[in-house]
């Protein structure tokens, strides 16, 4: 007899999330051997957990519920809506599990697990199974199961792993796609309906220039305090331009008489040479 665990997935996966977030989400209720066990377990630590969508599966212990498990590469699912006059109590569920745990659904060999999935109006039930396992033992296993619920309504669609796989890329493929055009889009509505900035009037600007001559400044006059100039009040100048030409005067003649006692001063100094060159020159004469 196998053992089972019960995994729940109470945060729901869109198909555009990658194996690893759906590995991520899930969450390890217990390990069974007993349907008993099974049954207590699914009332206290899952079925309250629903009520918030999700889904919970229930594998053999050494398979975990991911297509990448080698024990369903090559499988496929049977997958049937279940909706009953209390459509959340689970019974059709409840009914396989008993028979699969106990050994005494039709080709229950050929079950790796069973996948519950929370819906508004019912729940779904997608039963995994192993590779080999042909139409006709499908077809036998499909009427087992109306058998043992003693539902003649449910109807199971079989489909393989790697179509699944396929069809779930696709559509991701695709919303990839759509969330690309609506986000390109929705940036040309943006920059199209963003109304057009609007430039603030300004107020026609006249010039403030003023051309000023010289004389028409008057700059020796007490009365001028500030001086107009393209707008803006300036300090008056320091000094008038006649001031300006008496220092710059005065600072010439200053320069002039500088360079003049340097000049005198360098024929002061080879006069002295000359006069030291000839004493010495007749002392040395003397001597001899």
């Amino acid at each position: 007899m196998s053992s089972w665990t019960i995994y729940l997935n109470s945060r729901r996966q869109n198909h555009q999330a990658s194996d690893f977030d759906f590995q991520n989400s899930l969450d390890t209720v217990g390990t069974l051997g007993t349907f008993e066990a099974f049954a207590m377990t699914w009332k206290v630590g899952v079925q309250p957990k629903f009520s918030s969508g999700g889904s919970a599966r229930v594998f053999r212990d050494d398979i975990t519920p991911m297509w990448e498990h080698t024990a369903n590469q090559g499988g496929g699912t049977m997958l049937t809506n279940v909706s009953e006059a209390d459509r959340h109590s689970f019974a059709a569920f409840l009914t396989v599990m008993e028979a699969l745990i106990d050994g005494k659904l039709a080709h229950s060999d050929m079950l790796n697990g069973i996948v519950v999935a929370y819906r508004p109006w019912g729940y779904t039930m997608s039963l995994w199974l192993r590779a080999g396992m042909d139409e006709a033992a499908r077809a036998e296993l499909e009427s087992h199961i109306r058998e043992i619920t003693k539902d003649d309504t449910l109807k199971l669609f079989f489909k393989l792993h790697d179509e699944h796989q396929a069809a779930i890329e696709k559509r991701r493929v695709t919303d990839r796609s759509h969330d690309r055009a609506d986000f390109k889009a929705e940036r040309r509505v943006g920059l199209h309906d963003k109304a057009p900035r609007q430039r603030k009037e300004q107020p026609e600007f006249k010039s403030q220039r003023q051309v000023v001559q010289p004389d028409d400044l008057k700059l020796e006059s007490s009365e001028l305090n500030t001086t107009k100039v393209r707008g803006r009040r300036v300090a008056p100048p320091k000094y008038t331009l006649a001031e300006l030409e008496s220092r710059w005067s005065k600072q010439f003649e200053i320069e002039q008489e500088r360079q003049a006692w340097t000049l005198r001063e360098g024929l002061w100094a080879v006069g002295m040479f000359a006069v030291s060159a000839f004493v010495v020159s007749h002392l040395s004469t003397s001597a001899f």
